[in-house]
């Protein structure tokens, strides 16, 4: 697997994500985010660019004004 430099706009949310974030774990995963940094790579389905693993990552990166992340591109 290789890591790769991502826009974020370019990444899609997965609509059937069964697991959901409210607001005081978005702002918990933000803060984290401030603090830390990014420690850990989204996962993408190459063909379709959707998020397979760190939609509530996405959406706090997302909310901070992050332009680009890292991911792991895989065709699953």
């Amino acid at each position: 697997m290789k890591m790769v430099r991502v826009a974020l706009g370019s990444l899609v949310a997965d609509p059937e994500n069964p697991r959901t974030h409210d607001t005081k774990n978005l702002a918990a995963i933000a803060s984290s985010l401030k603090h830390h940094g990014q420690v850990e790579p989204l996962v993408v389905q190459k063909s379709t660019r959707m998020i397979i693993a760190g939609n509530g990552r996405a959406q706090a990166m997302r909310s901070l004004g992050w332009k680009d992340c890292d991911a792991v591109m895989l065709d699953v």
